[in-house]
C-alpha cells in the first residue's frame, strides 16, 4: 500500500492506494497534476511546521523535524523544533516556537559562501557594479567585442546577498514569508530553489548558472549606460534592452534573479519632491529554471555567440557580442546541459500580468506561456477583444473618452514566457512596455473618478436595427446575414461594381457611382480628421509595426475642446509615446500646437484625461 496526501488549509489527509494503482501512467499523471494544483492554491494556507513538511516532500526534498534544538539565543522558547529541508545542494533550516510560530531561518549551499556582510542593502539587491566584470571593449569590423571574467563578480550570489542583523536577503525573506498569517510566496520561493536543485546535474549547479546570467545581464546593462551616458531611463532599467539586474526582491518576497524593466508614471515620480512618495507602479520579471519537455540550452553560452543590437546616443542602434573565455560560467567547467542533465528552460516570470495580442505571440514564435487566472481589467480587455471599442463616458465632465482597434485583437493576459534564448529579453521587454502603456491608457480612464463604461454592445444592436429599417429589411433579418449583405457590398465596392436594383439604367449607375466617389472622398476626409460628436478623446489603434525594432505601436488620437478639434499621429516604441506626425486638416498651425501639447503632455502622464486638462 502507498500513501498520497491531500492538502487541506488546517491539515494534511491521508488516503491509501494500492499501490499498483499508483504505477498507471495516466493515474500518476492526473494524481501529479491534482497535487500540483493544491500547491499552487497552499499560498493561503495557515503557516504550520508539518504543512511545510508536506509540500518539501512533493517537491521531492528530503525533511527531518529536530524537536530537540539546542541554541543560545533562543534557549528560552519553549517547544522549538526545528525543520530541516535538503536537497543534493541546498539546505534550509526552519526553526519554529510550537508549530506554527517561525522564528528563524538558515539556507546554505554547497557551493556558496556566506557572501560579504558589507554588500549593500537596497529593497532589491543590485548586483552593485554592473559592469566590473567587463574586461575588455574594442570595436572588431561591425560590431564592438565586449569581454567578460565572471571571476570578477566575486562570488555574488542570489542566496548570499547580505541584509540587516547577519541573515542573507534570501533568509529575510523566506522568514518574511512565513511571519504572515498565510504562506503567502514561501512556496513559489520554496519551488524556485527545489527546481535548481533538482534539475543540477550530479556535478554542475544551476543555482551558480543563473548568478552568472546575472552578472552576463548586467554586464549588458553596464555597456548601455555607456553607450548613452547621463539617460537615467536607461541607467533605472526602464528603457534598457535587458532591464536593471536585481538579486532578490524584499518588496514582492521573492527569492531569485530580477530584471525590474518598466515602471509607470516615471516621469511625474522623478519630478516629485523626496517628501512626496512615489505612485508609480514598478513591472519586474524573475529569471526561473523550470522542468522541460525539450532539451536544454545553455542559454548564457549561446548569448555570447550571438549579437545584440543596442541603443547608444541618439537613439542609435550599434551591434555588440559579450564574450568570455571557456566555460568560466560554470561551476568548476561542469555542464548543466550535458547527457545526464535533466531538461530544463528559462521562464521569465512577470510579476503583474500583461495582456498581450495573441497574433502578436504567435509571430513572435512564443507558444509555451501561461495565461493569468483573473487578472486585473481581464473583463475590460475581454470587452475590448471581443467588439474592439471601448468608451467611457465622465457626466460631470461632459466628456466622452473611447478606446477602438482597427483589427480585432484576441488580448491575452500573460504571467509568464519560456524563453528560447537570452536575446530574445532584447526584444520581448520592448513589446511588453509598449502594451503595458497601452493598457495604462485604458486603466487610468477607467479608474478615473465618475468614469462610466458604455456598453457597446447595445449601440451595436442598435445601429443594426437603423441599418435594416434604411434598407427596409424585415426585423427577422440575424445579424449575421446583415454582416453578409455588407461584406458582399464591400466585395462589390473593391471590385468598382455597386450594387443595382433589377430596374436600374446605366443613368442611375452613372448617378450611384459619383455619389459613391464623393462618399470616398468624404470617408478619406473623416479619416483625415474624424468628427468628434461631443467634447473628449478618441484613440484609435491602427497598427502594429511589426517591421520596427521594437515591434512599435501606431495610435491615432482625435480630441475635441470647447475650443478646437485636433488630430494626431503617435507611436509607442519601447515604452515611450512619440509623437510621429500631425494629420493634415484645415487651421493647420492651432491644431498642431494643440496636437503637440497633448502629446507631449500625454507621454509625461501617461493618463489621457489628466493630458486632456492641459487644454481645457
Amino acid at each position: 500500500m502507498s500513501n498520497v496526501y491531500y492538502l487541506t488549509s488546517q491539515t494534511v489527509q491521508y488516503q491509501h492506494y494500492p499501490s499498483s494503482k499508483l504505477n498507471m501512467p495516466g493515474y500518476n499523471e492526473s494524481l501529479m497534476e491534482s497535487l500540483g494544483l493544491l500547491y499552487d492554491h497552499s499560498l493561503n494556507y495557515h503557516v504550520s511546521v508539518k504543512l511545510i513538511q508536506k509540500l518539501a516532500q512533493y517537491l521531492k526534498l528530503d525533511t527531518f523535524i529536530d524537536t530537540e534544538v539546542q541554541t543560545t539565543m533562543e534557549s528560552h522558547i519553549k517547544n522549538l523544533k526545528r525543520l530541516s529541508i535538503a536537497g543534493s545542494l541546498l539546505l534550509v533550516d526552519l526553526d519554529f516556537a510550537g508549530d506554527d510560530v517561525p522564528t528563524k531561518v538558515s539556507l546554505s549551499s554547497g557551493n556558496h559562501s556566506p557572501g560579504d556582510s558589507d554588500a549593500s542593502r537596497q529593497l532589491s539587491e543590485p548586483i552593485g557594479d554592473a559592469g566590473k566584470c567587463i574586461v575588455l571593449a574594442e570595436v572588431q569590423g561591425l560590431s564592438t567585442v565586449v569581454g567578460i571574467d565572471f571571476r570578477k563578480g566575486g562570488g555574488v550570489s542570489f542566496l548570499n546577498v547580505r541584509h540587516d542583523n547577519n541573515i542573507s536577503v534570501a533568509e529575510y525573506i523566506l522568514l518574511s514569508n512565513l511571519l504572515r498569517s498565510t504562506l503567502g510566496k514561501f512556496p513559489v520561493n520554496l519551488q524556485y530553489l527545489a527546481n535548481l536543485d533538482s534539475l543540477s546535474p550530479p556535478d554542475g549547479d544551476l543555482v551558480v548558472y543563473v548568478d552568472n546570467m546575472a552578472l552576463f545581464l548586467s554586464s549588458i546593462h553596464a555597456t548601455e549606460i555607456k553607450a548613452d551616458p547621463g539617460n537615467w531611463q536607461v541607467e533605472e532599467g526602464w528603457t534598457s534592452r535587458v532591464g536593471k539586474v536585481a538579486l532578490n526582491d524584499i518588496e514582492e518576497g521573492r527569492l531569485g534573479v530580477v530584471l525590474l524593466f518598466w515602471k509607470e508614471n516615471r516621469f511625474l515620480d522623478r519630478k516629485r519632491s523626496p517628501e512626496n512618495l512615489a505612485t508609480g507602479v514598478i513591472h519586474k520579471a524573475i529569471l526561473s529554471i523550470k522542468e522541460s519537455s525539450l532539451p536544454s540550452i545553455d542559454y548564457v553560452k549561446e548569448a555570447s555567440s550571438g549579437v545584440w543590437r543596442l541603443l547608444s546616443l541618439l537613439a542609435a542602434f550599434k551591434n555588440y557580442k559579450f564574450v568570455f573565455d571557456g566555460d568560466l560560467h560554470l561551476h568548476n567547467g561542469q555542464s548543466v546541459t550535458g547527457l545526464t542533465s535533466k531538461n530544463w528552460a528559462l521562464v521569465l516570470d512577470i510579476s503583474r500580468p500583461v495582456f498581450l495580442p495573441k497574433s502578436l505571440l504567435d509571430f513572435l514564435g512564443l507558444t509555451d506561456y501561461k495565461v493569468a487566472k483573473d487578472a486585473p481589467y481581464s473583463d475590460t480587455f475581454s470587452r475590448l477583444s471581443e467588439d474592439g471599442l471601448l468608451e467611457y463616458e465622465l457626466d460631470a465632465q461632459d466628456i466622452k473618452v473611447s478606446f477602438v482597434t482597427e483589427e480585432i485583437y484576441q488580448l491575452v493576459a500573460i504571467e509568464s514566457f519560456r524563453i528560447d534564448s537570452l536575446i530574445q529579453l532584447s526584444k520581448l521587454l520592448p513589446i511588453i512596455r509598449n502594451w503595458l502603456v497601452l493598457t495604462t491608457l485604458i486603466r487610468n480612464v477607467s479608474r478615473t473618478s465618475g468614469a462610466v463604461l458604455c456598453d457597446s454592445r447595445m449601440e451595436y444592436s442598435e445601429a443594426n436595427r437603423k441599418l435594416k429599417d434604411s434598407l427596409k429589411l424585415p426585423r427577422d433579418v440575424t445579424d449575421e446575414e446583415l454582416v453578409g449583405l455588407t461584406t458582399m457590398s464591400d466585395v462589390a465596392d473593391y471590385l468598382g461594381a455597386p450594387m443595382l436594383g433589377g430596374g436600374a439604367d446605366l443613368s442611375s449607375f452613372v448617378k450611384q457611382d459619383s455619389r459613391d466617389d464623393l462618399m470616398r472622398e468624404e470617408s478619406v476626409k473623416s479619416e483625415i480628421a474624424p468628427a468628434i460628436a461631443s467634447k473628449g478623446l478618441k484613440f484609435v489603434v491602427k497598427d502594429i509595426m511589426y517591421d520596427s525594432p521594437d515591434t512599435d505601436i501606431l495610435v491615432t488620437v482625435h480630441g475635441k475642446t470647447d475650443s478646437v478639434e485636433f488630430s494626431i499621429e503617435l507611436e509607442v516604441a519601447n515604452g515611450e509615446i512619440r509623437e510621429q506626425r500631425t494629420l493634415k486638416d484645415v487651421d493647420m498651425d492651432a491644431q498642431n500646437e494643440v496636437a503637440k501639447h497633448y502629446s507631449q503632455a500625454l507621454a509625461l502622464s501617461e493618463d489621457p484625461l489628466l493630458a486632456f486638462e492641459v487644454l481645457t
